[in-house]
């Protein structure tokens, strides 16, 4: 419609003998050469508050303040051997205090020792990956201590403590890339023989050789390349494989 407007707007002018056929063509042109950049400009305007929305979001998780902070004078925890305790232990999570719904944990004292198999079983709800959580130290409890080797893991260095434990969270977390990127993330430098150290340390091997391009298929992220049961089998044991630690809490 702007063309057939403009090219009668020029017939009519040219009738009138207000303007010339040569700069008719010419402002004609003019106005074609603009359109590319005005379409550009729309798009980079676009672009910029797409980002500007980004920006807030990231400046806003940026801005945050840790609620655990590592005390003054922490120590690099030694190899541990994989004794834990709880001490008396209470704790609710931030901003629960007023809502009525009390101490998701109320004094838990248990102790287990290096080689065996404890089992936390209780309802949706009733604190056993807070337990965990306490471990890793992504809380502190209100009152009471955790206890790792007899060291209170809130004396004990954040790097040292999380490096030595090994922990399969309850969903499926791939990233988009291939099975042995997945096995190997987080490392800066791996090689092929050890992501497939570590997937036979978990139980991987097997199923993964069976694929059409082995440790190289890639799978997109979740795992939507791959069948549920695949996926789930895979995330937990890339889980466990990430690490080789001196002790796993499951």
């Amino acid at each position: 419609m702007s063309l057939v407007v403009l090219l009668l707007l020029g017939g009519w002018q040219i009738s009138r003998q207000n303007l010339t056929a040569s700069e008719f063509v010419s402002y004609a042109v003019a106005v074609a050469m603009l359109i590319d950049p005005i379409a550009h400009l729309t798009d980079n305007y676009n672009q910029f508050k797409q980002g500007e929305a980004s920006v807030d979001r990231i400046f806003e998780l940026l801005a945050l303040k840790p609620l655990v902070i590592e005390t003054t004078g922490a120590i690099a925890l030694p190899p541990v051997t994989g004794k834990v305790e709880l001490r008396n232990v209470w704790f609710s999570y931030p901003g629960t205090a007023g809502n009525g719904s009390g101490p998701v944990l109320k004094g838990i004292s248990f102790l287990a020792c290096p080689g065996e198999s404890v089992a936390l079983v209780g309802s949706s709800g009733a604190g056993k990956t807070t337990l965990v959580n306490l471990l890793l130290r992504f809380y502190d409890p209100e009152a009471g201590q955790v206890l790792l080797d007899g060291v209170d893991v809130r004396a004990a260095t954040l790097e040292s403590l999380r490096r030595q434990i090994g922990l399969v969270p309850q969903e499926t977390i791939l990233f988009t890339g291939t099975i042995a990127q997945n096995i190997a993330f987080g490392q800066t430098h791996w090689e092929a023989d050890a992501v497939e150290a570590a997937a036979k340390i978990a139980n991987a091997h097997q199923f993964i050789v069976q694929l059409p391009q082995g440790y190289a298929t890639y799978v997109g992220e979740r795992g939507v390349n791959l069948s549920g049961g695949t996926a789930t089998a895979l995330g937990d044991r890339a889980g466990s494989a990430e690490k080789s630690p001196d002790f796993d809490f499951r």
